[in-house]
């Protein structure tokens, strides 16, 4: 990634995943596969048909150490069932003071989910196929829906933290639903940037 950003004279890397939550299971565990992900260095993180404005739902100020990216979390909400209609909400679970003292962050490097027990809970024990979670950041909010996300939880790919020495993560299924551009910044922590664009 630094090779290919100082190669570009940019601080900018944009990555595109062109596969569906049905699909992952079998691509992570065939190892090397070919023609589903794109890399866009430089410039072309944000010249190309993937990056809409109009799509972009958040945009968070970040820091990393090279292997994972701080995510400045606030809450997340399970609806089961339309958003649209308060009968399907679960209550909102702040996570803004645990991240203070809990790793909270977006890895690549990882192909799962590590969520609040509460939220795998709710997650797994939805019967609606209508239905997403909610991610708040300090710079906007993640929905993800419901449908695809039982189809990792029964893959194995959605962990609890308490089992995980309490990290909140957001591993390489969060490509299933946005292109995301990196930002590194001049370098300063606290200077770089991560765009998600709705890819729906």
């Amino acid at each position: 990634i630094t090779t290919a950003t100082q190669e570009q004279g940019s601080s900018l890397l944009g990555i595109y995943l062109a596969a569906s939550a049905t699909d992952f299971s079998s691509l992570v565990k065939a190892g090397f596969t070919y023609n589903t992900g794109k890399l866009f260095p430089g410039s072309d993180a944000i010249q190309n048909t993937y990056y809409q404005k109009d799509s972009i739902d958040a945009i968070v100020s970040s820091n990393s150490n090279n292997d994972f990216w701080n995510l400045p979390l606030t809450s997340m909400q399970v609806f089961c069932g339309s958003s649209s209609n308060s009968n399907n909400e679960n209550p909102a679970l702040p996570v803004e003071s645990y991240c203070l003292t809990n790793s909270c962050i977006l890895d690549s490097g990882t192909p799962k989910f590590i969520l609040p027990q509460a939220i795998v809970n709710q997650i797994t024990s939805c019967a609606e196929t209508d239905g997403s979670l909610q991610i708040k950041l300090v710079g906007g909010e993640l929905n993800l829906a419901l449908s695809d996300l039982n189809i990792l939880a029964v893959e194995n790919w959605i962990e609890d933290s308490e089992s995980n020495g309490g990290v909140v993560l957001l591993g390489f299924p969060i490509w299933l639903w946005y292109y995301i551009i990196f930002d590194y910044g001049s370098g300063v922590e606290g200077q770089a940037n991560l765009t998600f664009v709705n890819k729906s």
